[in-house]
């Protein structure tokens, strides 16, 4: 066992840090040095009884707790070997600090700082700083907001974005959608563009509600329908749009028949001359309207012929194209007989046969015609619906002609006569209690239809007496009862 009482004595009587430290040393320096017994430090060994397992005997143990030595001489056995802390040595003289360090004065690229102790004095020393460098590149930034929003396929300004000066590069997060965005042109919020990017999920769930962020997109011609994509984009075949009639929808008809070229009145199923039928030129109300004699088409005179009807035909469908109504050609003998389809709603003015301030639909089409005559021609513009006017027809004037014993000279006239007084009536009659209704001062002449209360009524008989205008007539109803009102319909 090595001999360390010198040692020891040393370290007790050492009074200031170094000498202790220094007598430690020496200590254990000597222990290794004579013995191959190893020194432990720790604080597992703390009294006489503390465990042994591990340690050899002859083992030292330094606690370095209270830095008292202890020596192993058996199983769970140790002694004390002494304490190398010594008793505590007088204080020592109060050292100099530094109370503050200040920037006192800057000339040119040196600062010159001042160091105050706690005694009072002072010293100074200087800094020479580096030259400012150049600027280096702005850094890209991260933004967040909601004034960039949706899922633009393209680049897009975002004027309410709130980025004020935005660099190509930075990013933008809306965190209400969840949406990303990188800027692709900087500038102001006007200037700068901004590319939506992505949409990112929260939570466990990795689905989205959001049709660009969809897998497997439906497809036109092999083309992923995303965005706003043109009948190109999509490989769409394109219909070139012409001013040509046959390309035209709604075209005008006649009979069924299509206006399309030049048609004859057959090929418009038009009547021709020999369709005309014929009539009795004498009219008799009182032989059930019954007509025998010459045709009518032997009394007309200067009429239309099939091969002058056919010609009219062929001037009535010249189709001029289509045209806004702005555009509507000027009324002149070259376009009399042409027409045009008008793509627009428009009103008509006084230039038109209707007259002014009616309202006509897009695309309808408008005819130029002639109203007044070959010699002194006025035009005007027609609505050109499908229909023939055949005013021009009322009055061609036809040969000597009686109807109800009056003359008449044109087919207006005719006509005249013919529905002249359809629609009179006699005074009214009450049927008996028998079934009777008598009806006097009737003319001979006429007519008559009987009608009670407002309904054409049946009649089992009926008696006839006097003659020229003060005829009395007496009928035996059916269908009528006693009471019911009754009247005469006048057939002229």
């Amino acid at each position: 066992m090595a001999d360390i009482s010198t040692e020891l004595a040393r370290i007790l009587s050492a009074i200031y840090g170094e000498d202790v430290r220094g007598s430690i040393h020496d200590a254990i320096e000597k222990i290794n040095d004579v013995s191959e017994v190893v020194l432990t430090t720790g604080t597992a060994v703390t009294g006489p009884s503390s465990s042994s397992e591990g340690f050899y005997k002859d083992s030292l143990y330094l606690n370095t707790d209270n830095m008292e030595l202890w020596k192993c001489t058996g199983v769970n056995t140790w002694v004390s070997q002494g304490t190398l802390k010594g008793d505590p040595g007088e204080d020592g003289e109060n050292g100099n600090g530094i109370a503050s360090i200040v920037k006192t004065s800057t000339s040119g690229l040196v600062d010159t700082y001042t160091i105050t102790y706690t005694d009072g004095t002072t010293t100074t020393f200087n800094v020479t700083n580096g030259e400012d460098g150049t600027d280096g590149a702005n850094g890209n930034k991260w933004y967040r907001g909601t004034g960039i929003s949706g899922k633009a396929a393209l680049p897009t300004v975002y004027p309410d974005s709130g980025v004020e000066d935005a660099n190509s590069g930075d990013m933008f997060l809306n965190p209400s959608e969840g949406a990303v965005y990188s800027c692709v042109t900087g500038g102001i919020p006007t200037v700068a563009t901004w590319q939506y990017e992505m949409t990112l999920s929260g939570g466990g769930g990795g689905g989205t509600s959001d049709y660009p962020d969809l897998t497997n997109k439906p497809q036109i011609n092999g083309i992923e329908l995303n965005g706003n994509l043109t009948a190109a984009q999509l490989g769409f075949a394109t219909v070139a749009t012409s001013g040509l009639y046959a390309n035209l929808t709604g075209q005008p008809s006649i009979n069924g028949h299509t206006l399309s070229g030049n048609q004859t009145g057959a090929d418009l199923g038009l009547a021709s001359s020999s369709d005309i039928p014929t009539v009795d030129q004498t009219y008799d109300p009182t032989s059930d309207h019954a007509q025998s004699g010459t045709a009518v088409a032997d009394a007309l005179t200067d009429y239309y012929n099939k091969e002058e009807i056919d010609e009219q035909e062929k001037n009535l469908v010249s189709y001029g194209g289509a045209v806004t109504f702005a555009n509507l050609p000027a009324l002149s003998a070259a376009n009399v007989n042409k027409f045009w389809l008008v793509t627009d709603s428009f009103t008509t003015t006084s230039d038109f046969v209707v007259g002014a301030g009616v309202a006509m639909p897009a695309d309808s089409h408008i005819a130029i015609i002639n109203t007044g005559t070959d010699a002194s021609p006025v035009y005007k513009y027609d609505d050109f619906g499908g229909f023939v006017d055949t005013s021009a027809l009322q009055t061609k004037a036809i040969s000597s002609m009686s109807i109800k014993g009056s003359s008449v000279s044109t087919v207006t006239n005719a006509l005249t006569a013919l529905n002249s007084g359809l629609d009179a009536w006699t005074s009214t009659a009450t049927v008996s209690s028998s079934g009777t209704v008598t009806f006097t001062g009737l003319n001979d002449n006429y007519g008559y239809e009987l009608y009670c209360q407002n309904k054409l009524i049946g009649i089992s008989a009926m008696n006839k007496t006097g003659s020229g205008t003060s005829v009395q007539i007496v009928y035996t109803v059916t269908g009528a009862a006693s009471g019911d009102v009754c009247k005469l319909r006048i057939l002229k």
